[in-house]
């Protein structure tokens, strides 16, 4: 990344974050969107362990696995949602021109929103939502996550790689946006079926009561099933936990993380590149600043 980028890029980032800061009830809105989200699939799982069902996978730590995919997709979704609308919403104030007679990547406009749209949420989460549920494992209502310095650092790595594979996701989701402009339901179902095939709804593992585990193993290539599956197994069941005839263990995580690394890194480079190309014919065709 040029000193250019990187320049364009910080200067994008404080400006997101001083608007946020100014409008006060965006902070408010996205908190109590994640509060809801919380306590709804609290209240799921609580209902859903208690319901006697046998053999029921996840069982009593159903609370423990939602709650966990709820932290770990409400930073992407809402930097996603911030990513894709970047060049419609300069598009609509009469901006994209002057951005691209400047020379400014839309690349990097996107991935200055879709960072500042990430810090946003990570400060909400860590201010407010991870005391709240640091209490309720506390008072027995969660069991305590298996919180150690390896679970932490592999925590962050999976984090790490999920964000540079959402980013590129958000930047193929923004070139979707310059090809067919009104790509808003496009979009959103791009969103929505990453996040059902993560596994977010349901356990993947239930895929081989209907003769689909092979799928349910290729769906492990997708960087965000892959990272919220390790993610799950690391903090709800630790270094070693059977569960059946099935196994949870660092080895696995860490081969996860490696494959689905790899994957993500070529991602974003393809959507930067694909990005590049589509941006600089609808440029030349004079069609970029149409929507």
């Amino acid at each position: 990344m040029s000193n250019r980028s990187v320049a364009v890029l910080k200067a994008n980032i404080t400006r997101n974050l001083r608007i946020d800061w100014k409008y006060k009830l965006n902070f408010i809105t996205d908190l109590a969107w994640l509060a809801v989200d919380v306590i709804t699939f609290l209240f799921l799982g609580q209902v859903v362990a208690s319901s006697g069902i046998e053999n029921f996978l996840y069982g009593e730590t159903l609370k423990e696995f939602l709650v966990v995919g709820v932290i770990y997709w409400v930073i992407f979704t809402r930097a996603y949602k911030d990513g894709v609308s970047v060049i419609p919403n300069e598009a609509a104030l009469g901006a994209l021109g002057f951005i691209i007679t400047n020379e400014v990547s839309l690349s990097d406009l996107i991935t200055g929103q879709f960072s500042s749209s990430t810090i946003k949420t990570s400060i909400t989460l860590i201010v407010f939502v991870l005391p709240i549920i640091g209490f309720l494992s506390f008072t027995n209502i969660l069991q305590p996550l298996k919180i150690t310095p390896i679970t932490i650092l592999l925590t962050l790595v999976i984090f790490i790689i999920s964000w540079v594979f959402m980013l590129g996701i958000t930047i193929i989701a923004s070139t979707l946006n310059v090809i067919f402009k009104k790509s808003g339901p496009l979009t959103f179902l791009l969103s929505y079926l990453l996040t059902m095939l993560s596994g977010y709804f349901f356990p993947l593992e239930v895929l081989r009561d209907f003769g689909l585990g092979a799928i349910e193993y290729l769906l492990y290539f997708i960087p965000t099933t892959g990272m919220l599956y390790s993610l799950r197994s690391m903090l709800i069941f630790g270094d070693s936990r059977p569960l059946g005839e099935y196994y949870y263990d660092f080895g696995l995580i860490l081969a996860t993380i490696i494959i689905d690394g790899i994957i993500a890194i070529i991602v974003l480079f393809l959507a930067l590149y694909v990005m590049r190309r589509i941006t600089r014919k609808a440029a030349y065709s004079g069609t970029l600043e149409f929507y």
